[in-house]
């Protein structure tokens, strides 16, 4: 997603004025270089906000995407387990096991970047 060149406390600010009495939408559009349809998708997403606020659902959205990566990881390390839950008595058979968990991880993290 492309990164806004507005914070979101400005956008809060944006919002706010947008919705004063006696100033339009468009005006408010035009003197912040932005079209209309902009206004009303962030009247949306922020309607009723105040800076802190807005700064607090940043942190929260940060956290949630840290956390849904902690357990993709997780979930992962737990199906590779599953699948080489054999028993391994030689040596050759613990090392073809890791080399199949080695590559499985790494097959797993080339496809996310």
């Amino acid at each position: 997603m492309r990164k806004s060149r507005f914070t979101d406390e400005q956008i809060v600010a944006i919002v706010r004025e947008s919705v004063a009495d006696g100033v339009t939408v468009e005006q408010v559009a035009k003197k912040h270089g932005v079209v209309p349809t902009t206004l009303f998708r962030w009247r949306k997403r922020f309607g009723g906000m105040d800076a802190s606020q807005a700064a607090e659902l940043r942190q929260l959205q940060a956290e949630n995407g840290r956390l849904k990566k902690l357990v993709a990881q997780l979930s992962l390390d737990n199906d590779i387990l599953k699948e080489i839950n054999a028993k391994m008595v030689s040596a050759r058979a613990r090392r073809e096991q890791v080399d199949y968990a080695v590559a499985r991880v790494s097959a797993y993290f080339f496809f996310q970047t």
